[in-house]
């Protein structure tokens, strides 16, 4: 646990946002240095290069992660024999979920994971159809609620797109990406991952390094870009968001090359 939370506080330490205004902060330090024009000049330089960069994150961002989270396509079944006797397991990644009662239990998953949820249903309806069985493994990491409420909240959620509560199971403690994929290797089977585009290359690395038979499922794929705006030339906080995702999925493929 303690390197769980060290490795995610360097991460949020070296996010764009964190580093830009740290650097920034020292440039303006530097720039009112008296008695150093060197130091001056230098200070300077960091405050024009911290803020090209904000304005560079603030507009290429966006761009930058569509192109990242466009590797792989929709999953599809047509390549699998109908009615093949072997299981598919559809694991989803996990990502928010809300410990409150007074929600009904469809509902107690964040966005992102509500994306995941529904691309796996639609990947359980496309192996129902063609006659091959599959079972569906959730990861819901949430200390504060117990099994039994998480492993509701995946059914019913679950339930929406026809897949049967019996065909559900919960897979609990998995902390992060690479406890998951283990987690889903030791469940067996041929792996269908299920996550958010951006989120997914990360995962089948993690599926490559611990020799995972796995099937790449994408939720929210980015599309094509439409018709051109001025502007998607200003800096926006939503382009900046993405350039934070991005790099957060970047330094995780790092970690996961390096260790």
């Amino acid at each position: 646990m303690f390197l769980l939370i060290l490795k995610k506080l360097v991460a949020r330490l070296l996010f764009p946002m964190p580093l830009a205004l740290l650097v920034l902060a020292v440039g303006l330090c530097l720039s009112r240095r008296r008695g150093s024009e060197r130091c001056r000049r230098i200070g300077w330089w960091m405050i024009l290069a911290a803020t090209g960069f904000l304005l560079f994150a603030g507009v290429a961002g966006s761009p930058l992660l569509r192109f990242y989270s466009s590797g792989y396509r929709p999953f599809s079944a047509e390549k699998f024999d109908p009615g093949e006797d072997r299981e598919f397991l559809i694991a989803v990644a996990g990502s928010g979920f809300f410990p409150d009662e007074s929600i009904p239990p469809a509902c107690r998953f964040n966005d992102g994971m509500e994306l995941r949820l529904r691309e796996a249903g639609r990947v359980a309806a496309l192996l129902s159809r063609r006659g091959i069985p599959y079972r569906v493994a959730v990861s819901v990491a949430e200390d504060s609620a117990p099994p039994g409420m998480r492993l509701e909240a995946a059914r019913a959620a679950l339930e929406l797109y026809a897949v049967p509560s019996e065909r559900v199971i919960l897979i609990d403690g998995a902390m992060n990406s690479r406890a998951e994929v283990r987690a889903f290797r030791d469940l067996g089977g041929r792996v269908i991952l299920v996550s958010e585009a951006f989120h997914l290359p990360r995962l089948m690395q993690f599926a490559r390094k611990f020799g995972v038979e796995a099937f790449p499922a994408p939720a929210a794929l980015p599309g094509r870009q439409g018709r051109f705006s001025v502007l998607a030339l200003v800096p926006s906080a939503e382009s900046f968001a993405d350039f934070e995702r991005l790099v957060y999925e970047l330094l995780g493929r790092l970690e996961a090359a390096l260790f």
